[in-house]
């Protein structure tokens, strides 16, 4: 079940696709005319620069959707590759079919919850790839998660990924980590990073 479309897929028939890790869906220049629905897995979106390196554009979850914004505009190309990070499956629906399905009001509403939420991770990744300092950049994702989620200890995939998000260095990554650690604001380990210090979280508890 899809957590956006409810149990339309069932009634609907929809047919669900597997994937393996390490599968790609899409390249990127290819012309978008599908829409996915992400049942279960993960998959991320990248980019290899004309140097080679890898930087990753978007990390897609399960119930998120891909492909709705790129179908309906003139420029309809994708901007990276879509490559599955471990066994996934996914619905495929064609630009008819979805606007059938937003003709239902409680998807529609649904829908439309999902790409605001959408819309604030977006300006969220902006301002990060905007702050020009490793350490400060680093803080800001890391309190932003921990807002949102209420929880100081953040899971990653890791830092390799990390790196790749945060469109940084792996060494880099690694060396301003050390350095937080120092000054007593995180502590971290292989699949977490946890905040020692964060007001945001302190005032919530407290009002």
């Amino acid at each position: 079940m899809h957590l956006i479309f409810n149990n339309t897929i069932e009634q609907n028939n929809l047919k669900i696709y597997q994937y393996k890790k390490g599968d790609v869906l899409f390249h990127e220049g290819e012309i978008c005319e599908t829409i996915y629905l992400l049942v279960s897995g993960e998959m991320i979106i990248r980019t290899i620069t004309s140097e080679g390196k890898e930087y990753i554009i978007n990390i897609l979850n399960k119930d998120d959707i891909f492909g709705d914004s790129l179908i309906f505009s003139n420029q309809n190309i994708f901007l990276g590759d879509g490559v599955f990070q471990e066994d996934s499956e996914i619905i495929k629906l064609t630009k008819k079919q979805f606007l059938e399905l937003l003709q239902k009001e409680q998807i529609l509403i649904n829908y439309l919850h999902y790409i605001s939420q959408r819309n604030t991770k977006t300006r969220n990744q902006i301002k990060i790839l905007n702050i020009v300092n490793y350490k400060d950049r680093i803080m800001f994702y890391l309190e932003n998660i921990a807002k949102h989620s209420n929880n100081n200890i953040i899971p990653i995939k890791s830092k390799e990924i990390l790196a790749k998000e945060l469109n940084m260095p792996r060494p880099s990554l690694s060396r301003e980590l050390i350095i937080l650690k120092q000054e007593g604001k995180i502590d971290y380990g292989k699949n977490f990073i946890k905040l020692l210090w964060l007001p945001i979280l302190i005032m919530s508890i407290i009002i």
